[in-house]
């Protein structure tokens, strides 16, 4: 799924025709593969983001700017709050967290 989420997402930097906006989210996408990693793996998270993406993807074939807005965030916001879940009780080796 993550790289199927990086697929989707090289799609939309392609469909807006910017190279300044695809230069720096592409450099974020590498510093979040992490965190979306560790927000997949939690039970129930691959379904809410089949959904969630679901969501995007209507916006963007209905053209709705807006929508496809508040479903990206809604979609950045519920993977960063089980990503942070998952850190606040797990612990983490390597990184100074035990």
């Amino acid at each position: 799924m993550v790289q199927a989420k990086a697929q989707f997402y090289e799609a939309l930097f392609a469909g807006a025709a910017n190279g300044t906006i695809k230069d720096i989210l592409t450099g974020l996408q590498a510093r979040v593969t992490v965190l979306r990693s560790i927000s997949m793996a939690q039970p129930g998270r691959l379904g809410d983001t089949v959904d969630e993406v679901r969501k995007i993807v209507e916006a963007v074939e209905a053209h709705d700017a807006d929508a496809a807005a508040r479903a990206c965030e809604a979609h950045v916001r519920a993977a960063g709050a089980v990503a942070l879940g998952a850190l606040q009780t797990t612990p983490l080796k390597g990184l100074g967290r035990t």
